[in-house]
C-alpha cells in the first residue's frame, strides 16, 4: 500500500496509506501516479493524475468535511458527484470501492425507509470517518414528516449527526429544517424529492430557506433540468437509478389509505408494485393479474 520509493514521493507507513489521496504529492501525466497496491487509494490518485493541470499541495492534515478540499474540487471540474443509496455499513463500504463520490442513507429512526437494515448511531460514525478518509461525503436521510412529540428525540438526533460530521441532511418536513438551523446551524440541508420541487421558483424557496442543495422532482424531464440547473446558484441532484413511487415524486397515500401504512412515515407497503386486476363495469380487462400500475 505504500507508494514506491522509485517514484520520487516519500514513503509512507502502511498507518497513514488511508491518506494517501490528500497527502502532499503533486504529480502530472509525465510523472505519473505513485504506484501501490491499495484499491482505494489507486482510483482516487489515478483521477488526480487526470488531472491536466496537476495538483498543488494543500498540506497533510485529514480531510475536513463540509469543505471543498482539493480533492473534491478538481474532481467536481470533470464530473458531476455520484450519489449512491447505502443500505447497511457494508454497502457504504462497497459504494465507496465501486467509486462513489457520495453516499446517503438513514438511521434507525426518522427516515423514509423504516423497515430497511439502516445504520445505527454507532455505525453511522464509522461510516463517516470511514468515507471521509476516502474523500468521499455522506448525506443521512432524515426525510420523514414529523409529529410534535418527536421534536425532542429529533433535536438530539440532529446534533448527534452534526457532532459525526455528515456533510448533509435530506429533508422533506420544513419544520426539520427549521429546527436543524436551531440545534444544528453548521449542518447543510439537502431537499430531499419528496418536497416535489418541480421549478426553478421551487429550487430558490429552498434556497431562501437555507439549505444548500434541492433534490428535484422526480418527473421533469432532461431539458427542464438542465434550465432549472443553469439558473440555480445552488447544487442540483437529481435521480437517475432506482426504484420509482407511480406517485408524484412519492407524494403517495395509497399506502396509508389501503393498510394504515403512510410512506410519509417510513412504512410504505408499495402496494403500487403488487398485480392487480383491472376492471370495466365489472368485468375484468385482462384475462390475467398484472401491474398495472
Amino acid at each position: 500500500c505504500p507508494p514506491a520509493a522509485s517514484s520520487g514521493h516519500p514513503t509512507q507507513s502502511r498507518q497513514s496509506c488511508s491518506r494517501v489521496f490528500i497527502s502532499s504529492w503533486r504529480f502530472n501525466k509525465k510523472s505519473g501516479p505513485p504506484s501501490h497496491s491499495c484499491p482505494f487509494q489507486q482510483r482516487f490518485c489515478a483521477f488526480r493524475w487526470a488531472a491536466p493541470d496537476g495538483l498543488e499541495r494543500l498540506g497533510d492534515g485529514p480531510y475536513e468535511p463540509r469543505t471543498t478540499n482539493h480533492y473534491y474540487y478538481h474532481r467536481r471540474i470533470f464530473m458531476a458527484e455520484l450519489l449512491a443509496p447505502a443500505g447497511s455499513l457494508e454497502n457504504v463500504l462497497t459504494a465507496i470501492d465501486a467509486g462513489a463520490d457520495a453516499v446517503y442513507f438513514g438511521g434507525k429512526g426518522f427516515n423514509a425507509r423504516k423497515f430497511a437494515h439502516n445504520l445505527d448511531d454507532a455505525e453511522i460514525g464509522q461510516a463517516v470517518r470511514t468515507a471521509h478518509l476516502f474523500g468521499v461525503k455522506v448525506y443521512v436521510t432524515v426525510n420523514i414528516l414529523m409529529a410534535d412529540t418527536e421534536l425532542e428525540a429529533l433535536s438530539a438526533y440532529l446534533q448527534l449527526l452534526d457532532s459525526f460530521g455528515v456533510d448533509g441532511i435530506i429533508v422533506q418536513d420544513l419544520a426539520v429544517a427549521a429546527l436543524a438551523r436551531k440545534v444544528a446551524p453548521n449542518l447543510p440541508l439537502h431537499g430531499s424529492t419528496q418536497m416535489t420541487v418541480a421549478d426553478l421558483d421551487g429550487v430558490r424557496f429552498l434556497e431562501a430557506n437555507g439549505f444548500t442543495q434541492a433534490v428535484l422532482s422526480r418527473e421533469l424531464s432532461a431539458q427542464e433540468i438542465r434550465f432549472i440547473a443553469s439558473q440555480s446558484s445552488i447544487p442540483i441532484e437529481v435521480f437517475i437509478h432506482g426504484a420509482s413511487c407511480m406517485a408524484y415524486s412519492g407524494q403517495c397515500l395509497m399506502s396509508s389509505f389501503l393498510g394504515g401504512r403512510s410512506g410519509n412515515r417510513g412504512a410504505c407497503a408499495q402496494p403500487c408494485r403488487q398485480p392487480y386486476t383491472l376492471l370495466c363495469d365489472g368485468q375484468p380487462v385482462m384475462k390475467h393479474e398484472a401491474y398495472v400500475l
